[in-house]
């Protein structure tokens, strides 16, 4: 199973629990805790399905990460 094959499957399952926002690395680990913020923002988007690709990261009190 190709690793795009692997995260559809992954995401089908997720939808289909109807679980709620989730942070998902390309290599599958779940970072949902890690950054709880992006969730929160998430699960205010008036939509019922919906798979964003970005990026996050942590950056120190100037500005970098």
């Amino acid at each position: 199973m190709s690793l795009d094959d692997a995260f559809r499957e992954l995401w089908e399952n997720i939808a289909a629990a109807g679980w709620g926002p989730e942070e998902i690395t390309r290599n599958l680990h779940d970072w949902t805790k890690e950054f709880p913020t992006i969730v929160q923002g998430v699960s205010q988007l008036k939509a019922t399905n919906a798979m964003i690709d970005g990026e996050a990261f942590v950056a120190d009190v100037g500005g970098m990460s």
